[in-house]
């Protein structure tokens, strides 16, 4: 590596471009030499003995870390005497961009936040704190949707006893320097005379994320980092959600609310607390967006499709024959080539033995029960807990999958394709994080079976994109305003 900024190998890794670049390091999107797949690489900039030092540190603990929505650290090393680390590579956005792209539903977002809060609990279980929790180091996988968190250059030890990995340095990063994103920063992080960092520190970055994504603006606002630093320090209490941003539910205003208080006493003092509170106390009505288009006719029905298009203008016997071409266009995804329900419990994949754990194989068995007799909210419960205690069990991933794809089916035999399509992308990565996780005994026939199985649920995926996009042409050949409003 002769230049830093333009290499055109870091060790063994044939680079292909630049990707991100910051104050501490740049980041390089290369190829794998053997397995040919892509990976990310940081390059530290500037390192120092002591910096360089670190850096190995950080990267053999994060090595020995596996966690399906924390980035995977593969490898390390110093080309001409710059460190370097090799992380998983996903394709995909930050959740900054994806939230631009559109406006998912707030279950959605609830749902990714739920989903790094675990995330890190399970990184807390090492007696490491995060520290940088904002919307750029939440990565949102293109084709599964799958959330990981990455940039865990800044994570620290909190508590030293729960790390048995050898011997490593007392901390990760120097005594007394300001770590992380001034907007998300916990007032402990600003000074150490405001309390010690612990899990409840990454408890406020990830609750001023959810503030922002919710009102659009920080905490915290000034006309400089500086100026944001002393907001964090002073004696005034944080600003509620529902202040700036009135649709916000009673529930999260008030979990958010507790997340950014300022004494680290003050705040739920594990992830575990925090997630609790983000669930509603009571059923909360679902508010459908006035700028709801409907677009497939299974969703309104013949008559509901009559008086759409009488509203854009059509005769009554037009509309009628609209409604007609409407209705016969979406059943056809219903009765499309792709997989059903019973190949893929039966078929697809053979049945996996449960895990030796009693309690595990009692709970899974329970899980298939529901889930084979129809009651799939219930199996969905099962599995999650299961999951959140044991993110590692391939076997708990591949009955969601099923779970998954049986909900999938029966939104799209009704019409909604765009909740479908969600509920196959779920079912798309927890069959990527089965196969992450089967155990080294896997046989090549299961290998091939999982990625067969792949393949057949992108597929539909993209058969189910193409019926939503066939919609959108249908309404906008019969509504040139609506084309125009669409179009902005």
């Amino acid at each position: 590596m002769n230049n830093v900024s333009h290499p055109t190998n870091i060790g063994p890794y044939p680079v292909i471009k630049e990707i991100a670049r910051g104050g501490q390091g740049i980041v390089f999107l290369a190829r794998h030499p053997q397995l040919t797949n892509k990976v990310a690489i940081k390059v530290m900039l500037d390192p120092t003995p002591e910096t360089v030092s670190r850096f190995k540190q950080e990267a053999r603990i994060l090595a020995k870390i596996r966690h399906p929505h924390l980035l995977h650290v593969v490898d390390y090393g110093l080309a001409n005497n710059f460190p370097y680390m090799v992380m998983e590579y996903i394709e995909g956005l930050d959740l900054k961009g994806y939230l631009q792209q559109g406006q998912p539903p707030l279950s959605q977002i609830i749902e990714i936040i739920k989903t790094i809060a675990h995330a890190l609990s399970y990184l807390h279980q090492y007696g490491l704190v995060h520290r940088d929790i904002k919307p750029g180091n939440i990565l949102i996988e293109r084709m599964t949707l799958r959330p990981v968190l990455a940039d865990l250059g800044l994570a620290k030890r909190s508590d030293p006893s729960k790390l048995s990995m050898g011997s490593i340095a007392p901390r990760l990063s120097h005594s007394g320097e300001v770590m992380g994103t001034p907007a998300f920063m916990a007032p402990e992080q600003v000074s150490s005379e405001l309390g010690e960092i612990g899990p409840w520190t990454d408890v406020y970055g990830l609750g001023a994320t959810l503030f922002q994504i919710l009102t659009g603006r920080a905490v915290y606002t000034g006309t400089s980092p500086i100026n944001v630093l002393v907001k964090i320090q002073n004696n005034n209490p944080p600003p509620h959600p529902r202040d700036i941003n009135p649709e916000i539910p009673e529930y999260l205003d008030e979990a958010i609310w507790a997340a950014i208080q300022k004494p680290t006493s003050a705040r739920p003092q594990s992830m575990e607390e925090w997630v609790a509170m983000l669930k509603p106390k009571t059923k909360v009505p679902v508010k459908r967006s006035r700028k709801w288009i409907p677009i497939v006719g299974t969703t309104l029905g013949f008559s509901g499709l009559v008086a759409y298009f009488l509203s854009l203008g059509a005769t009554p016997q037009e509309a009628k024959q609209l409604a007609k071409q409407e209705l016969k266009s979406s059943s056809s995804l219903i009765s499309s080539p792709t997989p059903t329900a019973a190949t893929i419990t039966t078929k697809v994949l053979p049945d996996r033995s449960l895990s030796s754990d009693l309690e595990l194989q009692q709970k899974a068995e329970q899980a298939t029960q529901l889930f084979q007799s129809g009651d799939l909210d219930a199996s969905l419960a099962i599995i999650n807990e299961l999951l959140d205690e044991r993110p590692q069990e391939y076997n708990c991933y591949w009955i969601r999958s099923k779970i998954y794809w049986a909900i999938a089916d029966r939104l799209l035999e009704k019409g909604k394709l765009v909740e479908g399509k969600v509920m196959l992308r779920k079912c798309l990565q927890d069959i990527i994080m089965m196969a992450d996780y089967l155990p080294p005994e896997a046989s090549l026939q299961d290998i091939q079976s999982t990625n067969e199985l792949r393949r057949n649920i992108e597929a539909r995926i993209i058969a189910v994109e193409n019926q939503i996009l066939s919609g959108h042409r249908r309404c906008l050949r019969h509504n040139p305003f609506l084309a125009s409003y669409i179009s902005r």
